[in-house]
Protein backbone atom coordinates (compact mmCIF):
# COMPACT_ATOMS: atom_id res chain seq x y z
CA UNK A 1 0.00 0.00 0.00
CA UNK A 2 2.55 2.26 -0.70
CA UNK A 3 4.42 3.89 -4.30
CA UNK A 4 6.99 5.38 -4.70
CA UNK A 5 7.94 7.16 -8.48
CA UNK A 6 10.57 5.85 -9.24
CA UNK A 7 13.40 5.93 -12.62
CA UNK A 8 14.45 3.17 -14.38
CA UNK A 9 18.07 2.51 -14.36
CA UNK A 10 18.42 3.64 -18.28
CA UNK A 11 16.72 6.28 -17.49
CA UNK A 12 18.50 7.17 -14.56
CA UNK A 13 21.59 6.75 -17.28
CA UNK A 14 19.89 9.60 -19.57
CA UNK A 15 19.20 11.92 -16.80
CA UNK A 16 22.72 12.07 -15.94
CA UNK A 17 23.76 12.52 -19.73
CA UNK A 18 20.84 15.60 -19.38
CA UNK A 19 22.57 16.81 -16.57
CA UNK A 20 25.80 16.91 -18.80
CA UNK A 21 24.04 18.86 -21.18
CA UNK A 22 24.63 15.92 -23.90
CA UNK A 23 22.08 16.35 -27.00
CA UNK A 24 20.20 13.64 -27.37
CA UNK A 25 22.16 11.97 -30.42
CA UNK A 26 24.88 12.34 -28.40
CA UNK A 27 23.68 10.93 -25.35
CA UNK A 28 22.12 7.89 -28.09
CA UNK A 29 25.78 7.86 -28.99
CA UNK A 30 27.00 7.55 -25.54
CA UNK A 31 24.12 4.68 -24.66
CA UNK A 32 23.97 2.93 -27.79
CA UNK A 33 20.58 3.68 -28.69
CA UNK A 34 18.48 5.95 -30.86
CA UNK A 35 17.55 9.18 -30.83
CA UNK A 36 13.71 8.34 -31.12
CA UNK A 37 14.79 6.06 -27.75
CA UNK A 38 15.85 9.35 -26.11
CA UNK A 39 13.05 10.91 -26.76
CA UNK A 40 11.20 8.99 -24.92
CA UNK A 41 12.96 7.98 -22.03
CA UNK A 42 13.57 11.85 -21.73
CA UNK A 43 9.43 12.29 -22.03
CA UNK A 44 8.85 9.59 -19.27
CA UNK A 45 11.59 11.44 -17.27
CA UNK A 46 9.37 15.08 -17.63
CA UNK A 47 6.36 13.37 -16.65
CA UNK A 48 7.98 10.95 -13.37
CA UNK A 49 9.77 13.95 -12.16
CA UNK A 50 6.68 16.67 -12.86
CA UNK A 51 9.13 18.85 -15.21
CA UNK A 52 9.00 20.58 -18.50
CA UNK A 53 12.38 21.39 -19.20
CA UNK A 54 16.06 19.71 -19.34
CA UNK A 55 16.77 21.99 -16.41
CA UNK A 56 14.06 21.69 -14.27
CA UNK A 57 14.83 17.93 -14.43
CA UNK A 58 18.60 18.13 -13.65
CA UNK A 59 17.43 20.15 -10.85
CA UNK A 60 14.87 18.08 -9.66
CA UNK A 61 16.68 14.61 -9.78
CA UNK A 62 19.89 16.81 -7.75
CA UNK A 63 16.99 17.69 -5.20
CA UNK A 64 15.45 13.89 -5.15
CA UNK A 65 19.23 12.19 -4.87
CA UNK A 66 18.51 10.81 -7.77
CA UNK A 67 21.45 12.04 -9.39
CA UNK A 68 24.64 13.76 -7.84
CA UNK A 69 26.15 17.38 -9.31
CA UNK A 70 30.09 16.88 -10.13
CA UNK A 71 32.18 20.03 -8.32
CA UNK A 72 32.50 21.40 -11.47
CA UNK A 73 32.76 25.08 -12.09
CA UNK A 74 29.02 25.25 -13.19
CA UNK A 75 28.26 23.37 -9.81
CA UNK A 76 27.94 24.87 -6.53
CA UNK A 77 30.65 27.13 -5.59
CA UNK A 78 32.09 26.18 -2.54
CA UNK A 79 32.83 29.11 -0.26
CA UNK A 80 35.37 31.40 -0.90
CA UNK A 81 38.26 31.82 1.58
CA UNK A 82 39.46 35.20 2.51
CA UNK A 83 43.28 34.66 2.86
CA UNK A 84 44.89 36.18 6.14
CA UNK A 85 47.10 39.61 5.68
CA UNK A 86 50.49 38.86 5.62
CA UNK A 87 51.27 41.62 7.08
CA UNK A 88 49.54 41.08 10.02
CA UNK A 89 51.66 38.61 10.99
CA UNK A 90 54.68 40.22 11.10
CA UNK A 91 53.59 43.24 12.12
CA UNK A 92 55.71 43.73 15.88
CA UNK A 93 53.98 44.10 18.79
CA UNK A 94 54.33 46.87 21.73
CA UNK A 95 58.20 47.26 20.69
CA UNK A 96 60.05 48.18 17.57
CA UNK A 97 61.85 44.95 15.63
CA UNK A 98 65.47 45.39 16.31
CA UNK A 99 67.85 45.52 13.29
CA UNK A 100 69.28 42.18 12.28
CA UNK A 101 72.85 41.25 13.56
CA UNK A 102 75.64 40.94 10.44
CA UNK A 103 76.20 37.04 9.62
CA UNK A 104 79.50 35.81 10.23
CA UNK A 105 80.04 32.37 8.25
CA UNK A 106 80.99 29.73 10.22
CA UNK A 107 83.21 26.18 9.28
CA UNK A 108 82.22 22.73 10.15
CA UNK A 109 86.27 22.49 11.64
CA UNK A 110 86.99 24.20 15.00
CA UNK A 111 88.69 27.92 14.59
CA UNK A 112 92.11 27.59 16.09
CA UNK A 113 92.50 31.29 16.10
CA UNK A 114 91.81 33.81 18.50
CA UNK A 115 88.21 34.55 18.08
CA UNK A 116 87.71 38.44 16.43
CA UNK A 117 86.34 41.64 18.23
CA UNK A 118 82.59 41.43 18.07
CA UNK A 119 81.68 43.29 14.97
CA UNK A 120 79.57 46.64 16.26
CA UNK A 121 76.28 47.04 14.07
CA UNK A 122 75.86 49.57 12.17
CA UNK A 123 72.14 50.31 11.90
CA UNK A 124 71.73 51.61 15.43
CA UNK A 125 67.20 51.99 14.58
CA UNK A 126 65.07 50.68 12.13
CA UNK A 127 63.67 53.65 9.20
CA UNK A 128 60.11 53.94 7.87
CA UNK A 129 59.05 50.70 10.53
CA UNK A 130 55.14 51.28 11.16
CA UNK A 131 54.09 49.24 14.61
CA UNK A 132 50.36 48.39 15.91
CA UNK A 133 49.70 48.17 19.77
CA UNK A 134 48.90 44.49 20.50
CA UNK A 135 44.79 45.45 21.10
CA UNK A 136 44.42 47.18 17.34
CA UNK A 137 46.89 43.58 16.21
CA UNK A 138 44.00 41.09 17.91
CA UNK A 139 40.99 43.66 16.74
CA UNK A 140 41.73 43.20 13.17
CA UNK A 141 42.44 39.27 13.32
CA UNK A 142 39.38 39.17 15.01
CA UNK A 143 37.35 40.81 12.40
CA UNK A 144 39.30 38.46 9.46
CA UNK A 145 38.06 35.27 10.70
CA UNK A 146 34.49 36.39 11.86
CA UNK A 147 34.39 37.26 8.02
CA UNK A 148 35.84 34.26 7.03
CA UNK A 149 33.31 32.27 9.54
CA UNK A 150 30.15 34.03 7.56
CA UNK A 151 31.12 33.10 4.16
CA UNK A 152 31.70 29.76 5.25
CA UNK A 153 28.23 29.83 7.33
CA UNK A 154 26.13 31.39 4.42
CA UNK A 155 27.80 29.29 1.93
CA UNK A 156 26.74 25.80 3.44
CA UNK A 157 22.94 27.54 4.00
CA UNK A 158 23.08 27.85 0.63
CA UNK A 159 23.61 24.63 -0.30
CA UNK A 160 21.60 23.16 2.30
CA UNK A 161 18.69 24.52 1.15
CA UNK A 162 19.03 23.76 -2.59
CA UNK A 163 20.98 20.42 -3.07
CA UNK A 164 19.42 17.25 -1.50
CA UNK A 165 21.83 14.74 0.04
CA UNK A 166 23.38 11.98 -1.98
CA UNK A 167 25.72 10.40 0.44
CA UNK A 168 24.38 7.95 2.60
CA UNK A 169 24.21 9.76 6.32
CA UNK A 170 23.34 9.39 9.79
CA UNK A 171 19.81 9.97 10.25
CA UNK A 172 18.58 12.75 12.64
CA UNK A 173 14.63 13.97 12.49
CA UNK A 174 13.83 17.42 12.43
CA UNK A 175 10.98 16.84 15.08
CA UNK A 176 9.10 13.86 16.23
CA UNK A 177 5.88 14.78 15.18
CA UNK A 178 3.57 14.17 11.97
CA UNK A 179 2.51 17.72 10.68
CA UNK A 180 -1.16 17.17 10.08
CA UNK A 181 -2.83 17.98 6.28
CA UNK A 182 -5.76 18.42 5.06
CA UNK A 183 -8.23 15.69 6.21
CA UNK A 184 -9.46 12.84 3.48
CA UNK A 185 -13.38 13.93 2.68
CA UNK A 186 -14.60 10.92 4.53
CA UNK A 187 -12.97 7.81 6.34
CA UNK A 188 -11.18 5.13 3.75
CA UNK A 189 -9.46 2.45 4.19
CA UNK A 190 -7.70 -0.57 1.94
CA UNK A 191 -6.95 2.38 -0.56
CA UNK A 192 -4.58 2.49 -3.54
CA UNK A 193 -2.65 5.74 -4.90
CA UNK A 194 0.49 7.78 -6.07
CA UNK A 195 2.69 10.75 -5.78
CA UNK A 196 2.29 12.22 -8.68
CA UNK A 197 2.49 15.70 -10.09
CA UNK A 198 3.33 17.50 -6.52
CA UNK A 199 -0.09 16.10 -5.25
CA UNK A 200 -1.41 12.67 -3.52
CA UNK A 201 -3.59 11.00 -5.64
CA UNK A 202 -6.02 8.48 -3.46
CA UNK A 203 -8.29 5.88 -5.44
CA UNK A 204 -10.94 3.26 -4.23
CA UNK A 205 -11.15 1.94 -1.45
CA UNK A 206 -13.41 0.87 2.02
CA UNK A 207 -15.37 3.14 3.56
CA UNK A 208 -18.37 3.44 6.21
CA UNK A 209 -20.80 3.11 2.68
CA UNK A 210 -18.76 0.33 1.61
CA UNK A 211 -16.03 0.29 -1.16
CA UNK A 212 -16.10 3.10 -3.51
CA UNK A 213 -14.73 4.13 -6.60
CA UNK A 214 -13.70 7.91 -5.79
CA UNK A 215 -10.45 9.13 -7.42
CA UNK A 216 -9.59 12.17 -5.33
CA UNK A 217 -5.91 14.55 -5.41
CA UNK A 218 -5.06 16.59 -2.66
CA UNK A 219 -3.04 19.28 -3.83
CA UNK A 220 -0.06 20.07 -1.11
CA UNK A 221 0.37 23.86 -2.59
CA UNK A 222 -3.06 24.70 -1.74
CA UNK A 223 -3.99 22.21 0.73
CA UNK A 224 -7.03 21.13 -0.50
CA UNK A 225 -8.87 17.64 -2.09
CA UNK A 226 -10.73 17.84 -5.38
CA UNK A 227 -12.93 15.05 -6.93
CA UNK A 228 -11.31 13.33 -10.26
CA UNK A 229 -13.39 11.33 -12.48
CA UNK A 230 -14.19 8.16 -10.89
CA UNK A 231 -12.80 4.52 -11.49
CA UNK A 232 -14.93 2.27 -13.50
CA UNK A 233 -14.78 -0.01 -10.94
CA UNK A 234 -15.04 0.08 -7.44
CA UNK A 235 -12.24 -1.56 -5.31
CA UNK A 236 -10.86 -1.98 -2.07
CA UNK A 237 -7.08 -3.55 -1.30
CA UNK A 238 -5.62 -2.97 -4.61
CA UNK A 239 -2.64 -1.63 -5.71
CA UNK A 240 -1.05 1.53 -7.51
CA UNK A 241 1.70 2.40 -9.46
CA UNK A 242 2.81 5.35 -12.05
CA UNK A 243 4.23 5.20 -15.59
CA UNK A 244 5.10 7.81 -17.62
CA UNK A 245 2.27 9.90 -16.09
CA UNK A 246 -0.15 6.91 -16.56
CA UNK A 247 -1.75 5.31 -13.71
CA UNK A 248 -2.39 2.03 -13.36
CA UNK A 249 -4.40 0.18 -11.16
CA UNK A 250 -4.45 -3.53 -10.53
CA UNK A 251 -7.01 -6.47 -8.95
CA UNK A 252 -8.81 -5.21 -5.69
CA UNK A 253 -11.54 -6.87 -4.17
CA UNK A 254 -15.35 -5.80 -5.70
CA UNK A 255 -18.14 -4.59 -3.85
CA UNK A 256 -19.01 -8.54 -3.15
CA UNK A 257 -15.57 -9.12 -1.59
CA UNK A 258 -14.37 -11.35 -4.56
CA UNK A 259 -10.51 -10.96 -5.62
CA UNK A 260 -10.81 -9.06 -9.38
CA UNK A 261 -8.37 -9.50 -12.47
CA UNK A 262 -9.40 -5.93 -13.22
CA UNK A 263 -6.36 -3.22 -14.61
CA UNK A 264 -7.55 0.20 -15.17
CA UNK A 265 -5.71 3.16 -16.35
CA UNK A 266 -6.00 7.07 -15.05
CA UNK A 267 -4.19 9.26 -17.28
CA UNK A 268 -4.52 12.36 -14.57
CA UNK A 269 -3.75 15.21 -17.44
CA UNK A 270 -6.46 14.30 -19.08
CA UNK A 271 -8.32 13.14 -15.85
CA UNK A 272 -10.02 9.69 -17.42
CA UNK A 273 -9.85 6.25 -17.47
CA UNK A 274 -9.58 3.30 -19.47
CA UNK A 275 -9.66 0.01 -19.31
CA UNK A 276 -6.81 -2.28 -19.72
CA UNK A 277 -6.15 -6.61 -20.12
CA UNK A 278 -7.28 -8.30 -17.48
CA UNK A 279 -4.54 -9.88 -15.10
CA UNK A 280 -4.07 -13.99 -15.79
CA UNK A 281 -5.93 -14.33 -12.51
CA UNK A 282 -7.69 -12.45 -9.86
CA UNK A 283 -5.52 -10.45 -7.16
CA UNK A 284 -7.18 -8.94 -4.22
CA UNK A 285 -3.84 -7.35 -1.53
CA UNK A 286 -1.17 -8.15 -3.70
CA UNK A 287 2.03 -6.09 -3.33
CA UNK A 288 2.66 -3.78 -6.70
CA UNK A 289 5.57 -1.98 -8.61
CA UNK A 290 6.67 -0.62 -11.43
CA UNK A 291 10.25 -1.62 -12.87
CA UNK A 292 11.67 -0.53 -16.37
CA UNK A 293 8.33 0.66 -17.15
CA UNK A 294 6.03 -2.51 -16.43
CA UNK A 295 3.78 -3.12 -13.96
CA UNK A 296 4.54 -5.91 -11.62
CA UNK A 297 2.11 -7.63 -8.69
CA UNK A 298 3.19 -9.67 -6.46
CA UNK A 299 1.64 -12.62 -4.67
CA UNK A 300 -1.97 -11.58 -2.96
CA UNK A 301 -5.18 -13.63 -2.43
CA UNK A 302 -7.99 -15.01 -4.24
CA UNK A 303 -10.60 -17.23 -2.79
CA UNK A 304 -8.89 -17.48 0.60
CA UNK A 305 -5.74 -19.08 -0.81
CA UNK A 306 -1.95 -16.96 -1.11
CA UNK A 307 -0.36 -16.68 -4.09
CA UNK A 308 3.18 -17.54 -4.16
CA UNK A 309 3.47 -15.79 -8.17
CA UNK A 310 4.01 -12.86 -9.81
CA UNK A 311 2.30 -10.85 -12.93
CA UNK A 312 3.98 -8.59 -15.42
CA UNK A 313 2.49 -5.78 -17.56
CA UNK A 314 3.99 -4.25 -20.25
CA UNK A 315 2.28 -0.98 -21.55
CA UNK A 316 4.21 -1.47 -25.21
CA UNK A 317 2.86 -4.40 -25.85
CA UNK A 318 -0.42 -4.27 -23.64
CA UNK A 319 0.00 -7.91 -22.45
CA UNK A 320 0.70 -9.92 -19.42
CA UNK A 321 3.13 -12.22 -18.82
CA UNK A 322 4.22 -15.12 -15.49
CA UNK A 323 6.90 -13.02 -13.48
CA UNK A 324 10.05 -14.54 -11.26
CA UNK A 325 8.41 -16.72 -8.43
CA UNK A 326 8.03 -15.67 -5.05
CA UNK A 327 10.13 -16.66 -1.79
CA UNK A 328 6.59 -17.59 -0.31
CA UNK A 329 2.76 -17.15 -0.37
CA UNK A 330 2.46 -13.64 0.63
CA UNK A 331 0.05 -11.05 0.76
CA UNK A 332 -0.28 -7.77 2.64
CA UNK A 333 3.06 -7.28 3.04
CA UNK A 334 4.45 -3.79 2.62
CA UNK A 335 6.23 -2.69 -0.68
CA UNK A 336 9.23 -0.32 -0.89
CA UNK A 337 10.90 0.49 -4.52
CA UNK A 338 14.11 2.85 -5.39
CA UNK A 339 14.24 2.04 -9.12
CA UNK A 340 14.63 -1.36 -9.79
CA UNK A 341 15.13 -2.26 -6.16
CA UNK A 342 12.40 -3.78 -4.90
CA UNK A 343 11.92 -4.58 -0.96
CA UNK A 344 8.83 -6.69 0.40
CA UNK A 345 8.60 -6.46 4.33
CA UNK A 346 6.51 -8.43 6.79
CA UNK A 347 2.68 -9.72 5.64
CA UNK A 348 0.66 -12.60 5.88
CA UNK A 349 1.22 -15.90 4.98
CA UNK A 350 -1.07 -18.95 5.35
CA UNK A 351 0.36 -20.01 8.60
CA UNK A 352 0.78 -16.43 10.21
CA UNK A 353 2.28 -13.09 9.54
CA UNK A 354 5.54 -12.88 7.88
CA UNK A 355 8.45 -11.67 9.89
CA UNK A 356 10.75 -11.88 6.38
CA UNK A 357 12.53 -8.63 4.56
CA UNK A 358 12.92 -10.05 1.02
CA UNK A 359 15.17 -8.52 -1.79
CA UNK A 360 14.59 -8.55 -5.60
CA UNK A 361 17.53 -8.53 -7.80
CA UNK A 362 17.87 -9.11 -11.09
CA UNK A 363 15.03 -11.81 -10.92
CA UNK A 364 15.79 -13.18 -8.36
CA UNK A 365 14.66 -12.99 -4.25
CA UNK A 366 16.85 -12.39 -1.48
CA UNK A 367 16.18 -12.71 2.24
CA UNK A 368 17.70 -9.47 3.50
CA UNK A 369 17.11 -10.00 7.22
CA UNK A 370 13.79 -10.21 9.77
CA UNK A 371 11.36 -7.53 11.81
CA UNK A 372 11.90 -7.30 15.32
CA UNK A 373 8.04 -8.14 15.57
CA UNK A 374 5.50 -8.67 12.85
CA UNK A 375 4.02 -6.14 10.73
CA UNK A 376 1.03 -6.61 8.49
CA UNK A 377 -1.21 -4.26 6.21
CA UNK A 378 2.03 -1.60 6.95
CA UNK A 379 3.59 0.80 4.60
CA UNK A 380 6.82 1.67 3.34
CA UNK A 381 9.04 3.89 1.38
CA UNK A 382 12.50 4.63 0.19
CA UNK A 383 14.74 7.48 1.19
CA UNK A 384 18.06 7.92 0.70
CA UNK A 385 18.96 4.90 0.76
CA UNK A 386 16.81 4.14 3.72
CA UNK A 387 13.46 2.00 4.25
CA UNK A 388 10.90 3.33 6.45
CA UNK A 389 7.69 0.95 7.86
CA UNK A 390 4.83 2.88 8.84
CA UNK A 391 1.78 0.99 10.85
CA UNK A 392 0.71 -2.37 10.58
CA UNK A 393 1.15 -3.30 14.22
CA UNK A 394 -1.53 -3.37 17.26
CA UNK A 395 -1.26 -0.10 19.38
CA UNK A 396 1.17 3.07 19.18
CA UNK A 397 4.20 1.57 17.61
CA UNK A 398 7.49 3.28 16.53
CA UNK A 399 8.48 3.88 12.78
CA UNK A 400 11.22 1.77 11.26
CA UNK A 401 14.43 2.39 9.52
CA UNK A 402 16.40 -0.14 7.62
CA UNK A 403 19.63 0.83 7.39
CA UNK A 404 23.11 -1.80 6.42
CA UNK A 405 19.85 -4.39 6.82
CA UNK A 406 19.07 -3.74 10.32
CA UNK A 407 16.11 -2.98 11.58
CA UNK A 408 15.89 -0.16 14.29
CA UNK A 409 13.04 2.15 15.47
CA UNK A 410 12.72 6.03 15.29
CA UNK A 411 11.67 8.15 18.21
CA UNK A 412 8.40 9.15 16.46
CA UNK A 413 5.48 6.64 16.68
CA UNK A 414 2.25 6.45 15.17
CA UNK A 415 0.29 7.81 17.62
CA UNK A 416 -2.11 5.23 17.45
CA UNK A 417 -2.63 1.67 15.93
CA UNK A 418 -3.01 2.03 12.29
CA UNK A 419 -2.95 -0.34 9.06
CA UNK A 420 -4.82 -0.52 6.17
CA UNK A 421 -3.28 2.91 5.02
CA UNK A 422 -1.65 4.18 2.18
CA UNK A 423 1.99 6.05 2.66
CA UNK A 424 3.39 7.53 -0.14
CA UNK A 425 7.00 9.62 -0.57
CA UNK A 426 8.06 12.70 -2.64
CA UNK A 427 11.76 10.98 -1.65
CA UNK A 428 11.92 13.79 0.90
CA UNK A 429 8.58 13.61 2.62
CA UNK A 430 6.68 10.57 3.93
CA UNK A 431 2.77 10.68 3.85
CA UNK A 432 0.50 9.04 5.72
CA UNK A 433 -3.46 8.66 4.64
CA UNK A 434 -6.53 6.92 6.07
CA UNK A 435 -6.36 4.03 7.71
CA UNK A 436 -7.93 1.96 10.27
CA UNK A 437 -7.02 1.85 13.96
CA UNK A 438 -8.67 -1.27 14.94
CA UNK A 439 -11.91 -0.14 15.51
CA UNK A 440 -13.06 2.59 12.58
CA UNK A 441 -11.71 4.25 9.74
CA UNK A 442 -9.87 7.27 9.39
CA UNK A 443 -9.77 10.30 7.47
CA UNK A 444 -6.42 11.92 8.83
CA UNK A 445 -3.79 13.05 6.51
CA UNK A 446 -0.33 13.62 7.71
CA UNK A 447 3.39 14.16 6.87
CA UNK A 448 6.75 13.81 8.88
CA UNK A 449 9.78 14.51 6.72
CA UNK A 450 12.82 12.38 8.26
CA UNK A 451 16.42 14.66 7.56
CA UNK A 452 19.64 13.61 7.02
CA UNK A 453 23.17 15.20 7.31
CA UNK A 454 23.93 17.71 4.17
CA UNK A 455 26.46 16.35 2.31
CA UNK A 456 28.10 18.83 -0.89
CA UNK A 457 28.02 17.23 -4.06
CA UNK A 458 31.00 15.48 -5.29
CA UNK A 459 31.14 12.29 -7.40
CA UNK A 460 28.30 11.09 -9.51
CA UNK A 461 26.34 7.95 -9.08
Amino acid sequence: MSDQSPLSEREIEVLRQLALGASNNEIANTLVISPNTVKVHIRNIYAKLGVLSRAEATLEAVRRGLIEVLNTPNSVPEPERIPESEPLVSIPIDEPIAPEPMQIPSTTQPITTPAPDPITPVITQPTNQITIPRAYALAILGVLFGLIVAVVAIGWFVVRGNITPTTQPATTLVSNVWQPLTALPEPTYQHAGVFLADSLIVIGGNTDTGVVAHTRQLNLATGAWRELASKPTAVASSGAVQIAGQIYVAGGRDKNGAASNILEIFDLAQNRWQTGPAMPAPRANAMIAAIDGKVYVFGGENEGIIADTSFIYSPDTQSWSQGPAMPLALRDAAIAQSGGDVVLIGGQTSTGPSLGTWRLQTGTWQKITDLPAPRVDAGAVYITNQIYLVGGAEGDQAILVLQNNIWNATDLRTGHAISEHLVLSNARDIYSIGGWNGTNALAETRSWTPITNIFLPSVGK
